[in-house]
């Protein structure tokens, strides 16, 4: 039979207990309390509660009321963000209803060129746009089919003042 290598041979180990090293007395001796002690007088102690308590419900309320300002002030922004919002909307719609029938008095302007009144509503429509040169070359067609036409004449000084 052969012999195992040295390195896995049995050998016996005698396991020793552990000396209790010094950090441990150190941790051991800081567990004590110390020694002396101080009364604090019963009418002291309560007042110092009394305050302390006062001096926290204090800060509750303040923050919950600058929490409170706060809620309200984003509510108030969100109010008026939808107000803008809702706003917008109409002018939107306002503006693609222009939009429609400026394109539909082109139509007629098309189909009938010596309609003035065609002519007058699209001079009108294009004018409420914000589109000054079409709005005024219109009126002057309007003007050039009846150069007496009170109400074209009238347009044409607003348009051009």
């Amino acid at each position: 039979m052969k012999k195992p290598p040295k390195k896995f041979s049995q050998s016996k180990t005698v396991f020793q207990k552990p000396q209790p090293s010094t950090f441990a007395k150190a941790s051991a001796d800081k567990q004590k309390s110390p020694s002396n002690s101080r009364k604090i007088p019963e009418a002291m102690q309560s007042g110092w509660v009394r305050l302390s308590t006062l001096h926290t419900h204090w800060e509750v309320i303040f923050v919950s009321f600058i929490c409170g300002v706060l809620l309200m002030g984003i509510i108030m922004m969100g109010f008026r963000l939808k107000d803008r919002f809702d706003e917008l909307r109409r002018r939107e719609v306002m503006q693609t209803r222009l939009e429609e029938k400026k394109a539909y008095w082109k139509e007629i302007v098309k189909k009938y060129p010596d309609y003035k009144d065609a002519y007058y509503q699209l001079a009108i429509y294009s004018y409420t746009l914000g589109q000054k040169n079409e709005a005024h070359e219109a009126i002057e067609k309007v003007l050039q089919i009846d150069p007496n036409d009170a109400d074209g004449r009238e347009f044409a000084k607003k348009i051009s003042g």
